[in-house]
C-alpha cells in the first residue's frame, strides 16, 4: 500500500476480470463523505464497466457498478480499540459488463 497526496492510501496494481485496478482506503473520507465516516475506492487505469462489491472489514457495499475509471463508496469509520487494528479492504468482482468472457 502507498500514501496518496489525498490523504489515501493505494494498493498496488492487480487485474480481475481483465481489468487493472487498483483499490484506495481514504480514512478521513472522500469529497462528499459525511461525519464519521470513510470511504474505500476503485481505481481503473482504462475505461472499464464492472459490476462489484466493495468491503471494509466485515462491511459490504452491496452491488455495484463502475462505468469509468473510478468509483468510491462510503463506509461508518472502523472503531479502533488500539494501535494494532487493522483495516481490511477488499473487492469482489460478479462480472466485467464490457467483455462477457470476463465473469
Amino acid at each position: 500500500m502507498v500514501l496518496m497526496g489525498g490523504g489515501g492510501v493505494e494498493s498496488q496494481r492487480f487485474v480481475v476480470a481483465g481489468v487493472i485496478l487498483r483499490l484506495v482506503f481514504f480514512p478521513a473520507g472522500s469529497a462528499l463523505t459525511g461525519d464519521g465516516d470513510c470511504a474505500v475506492g476503485l481505481l481503473s487505469e482504462d475505461k472499464a464497466k464492472l459490476k462489484f462489491e466493495l468491503f471494509l472489514n466485515d462491511r459490504r457495499s452491496g452491488t455495484k457498478v463502475m462505468l469509468g475509471q473510478k468509483f468510491s463508496c462510503d463506509f461508518r469509520k472502523p472503531d479502533f480499540s488500539s494501535e494494532t487494528d487493522t483495516i481490511t479492504v477488499g473487492l469482489e468482482v460478479y462480472s466485467n459488463l464490457f467483455y462477457f468472457g470476463f465473469s
